[in-house]
């Protein structure tokens, strides 16, 4: 049912986010949940595949926009011509492009990628997607934007390119709640445009808000669940 989908997707997101190792957290939440609603592994594991994938699509899709839109600010950061980084954003949308052309094509079907099975969604599914997985990165990205001190030397999208890259160092660090290695990266990008102190109290006030809070509100929830899932599985045996 919806509920139960809405509820295993924003758990298993707040816990991926907030305590990191994102396949094991998240999937693990996943996997208790769905399970219980009688749905078998490989098609809990074909949900987390799904989750990731969009989480990639939505990686490609931000920073190739922002690539394109705020060239000159990002070059600087990466010792890259203006010309360079709009071409890489270019080139990170065309599997964007290709995804949407896929799922229009063909939609429903099953397709060998690299040897294992896809199964390609609809359009509208996979056009929701990407929109509503990269509305979430730049909700997040401009709370934390925001928090900061206002800047006319950095603009939004250029700030998201950069906020972007704290996202993917943070991922591959694999470290709970990206504790230092996000920190890091922030103070590090953002050096030249605000004092260290700002930027400190903005990382601050922003993982209270999208970590801290969250993580405690949906350990509540978790341990509600549970409580229920013994009581009617206890029932059950009586």
């Amino acid at each position: 049912s919806f509920p139960r989908v809405f509820f295993a997707s924003l758990i298993a997101s707040i816990f991926s986010y907030a305590v990191g190792l994102a396949l094991v957290t998240g999937g693990a939440v996943r996997y208790r949940i769905y399970s219980d609603a009688g749905l078998k592994t490989g098609e809990i594991a074909k949900i987390i595949a799904f989750g990731f994938s969009t989480f990639t699509l939505c990686l490609f899709l931000i920073s190739g926009i922002t690539m394109l839109i705020a060239p000159d600010t990002l070059a600087g950061l990466i010792f890259l011509p203006s010309a360079t980084v709009q071409i890489i954003g270019v080139l990170l949308l065309v599997p964007i492009a290709a995804y949407l052309i896929t799922s229009l094509l063909h939609a429903g079907e099953d397709i060998k990628v690299f040897g294992y099975e896809v199964h390609i969604p609809s359009f509208a599914i996979s056009l929701s997607q990407i929109l509503m997985s990269g509305g979430e990165v730049v909700l997040t990205g401009s709370v934390l934007y925001f928090l900061l001190p206002a800047s006319t030397e950095l603009s939004l999208p250029a700030f998201l390119g950069l906020y972007i890259i704290t996202q993917v160092v943070t991922f591959a660090a694999q470290i709970p709640g990206g504790v230092g290695v996000f920190d890091a990266m922030v103070l590090l990008l953002l050096g030249n445009f605000f004092a260290p102190e700002a930027v400190f109290a903005a990382v601050l006030a922003f993982r209270i808000l999208f970590y801290v809070i969250p993580l405690a509100v949906s350990s509540l929830a978790l341990l509600i669940y549970e409580s229920r899932w013994r009581g009617r599985r206890a029932a059950m045996v009586q």
